[in-house]
């Protein structure tokens, strides 16, 4: 036990250290997902500016929305050519590596079989939680604003807006350990399945039957 945890502590510091050097890197990197999703769950809204930004001297991922089709809200109808500005901290796309790989990489065993396959397969569940973190947290945002603005009794029953409170409320952290221990249960079954399959039976010797022979 004590071994992990001082495993656990090394691989902190480098990740955090990672985060530290490339952070900036990294959420620019994630920005193409982020414009698909969202475009995709605002498909009366198309993006004009989506990028890293600063508010209130806090670092924030930014995203400008233009309405392109009347969109109907409180049985009133939006004309088309408004602009809505939400955003979100960028230490919220960074928590997820920083929750995520300290996990998967102070695991036991990192350079035997079931650890190379867990740290594979953390890349794609990293990129899921982004996927389900921060486009649909601005997504909500968006909504938010909308809503609260012309149809406050609606707000409730707003999935979007919901997620987003979610999110803020714990489930973000929620998300980063589920893929953590994802990835050490898949890595674990993979493994326990490749070396079941690798097993191969001996084979029996057959014997000739020197009476059919005789006969």
């Amino acid at each position: 036990m004590r071994s992990l945890i001082l495993r656990l502590i090394a691989a902190y510091v480098v990740v955090v250290t990672g985060v530290l050097w490339g952070g900036d890197s990294y959420v620019r990197s994630m920005l193409p997902g982020y414009a698909v999703v969202i475009e995709r769950l605002l498909p009366e809204w198309r993006i004009t500016n989506l990028n890293l930004d600063r508010l209130n001297q806090e670092p924030v991922i930014q995203v400008t929305v233009r309405l392109v089709e009347p969109l109907p809200v409180g049985g009133q109808r939006l004309p088309p050519g408004g602009e809505i500005t939400a955003s979100t901290l960028k230490g919220h796309a960074l928590q997820h590596p920083l929750v995520l790989y300290p996990i998967v990489l102070s695991w036991p065993g990192l350079w035997r079989r079931a650890g190379l396959i867990r740290l594979g397969i953390s890349v794609p569940l990293l990129l899921a939680v982004e996927g389900l973190d921060v486009p649909l947290v601005l997504v909500g945002s968006v909504e938010d604003l909308v809503l609260a603005n012309l149809a406050p009794d609606q707000l409730n029953h707003s999935l979007s807006v919901r997620w987003m409170h979610t999110m803020n409320g714990g489930g973000r952290l929620a998300l980063a350990l589920a893929a953590a221990w994802a990835s050490i249960a898949f890595g674990r079954w993979m493994d326990i399945r490749y070396a079941s399959g690798a097993t191969v039976p001996r084979a029996v010797p057959c014997r000739s039957d020197r009476g059919a022979d005789r006969g």
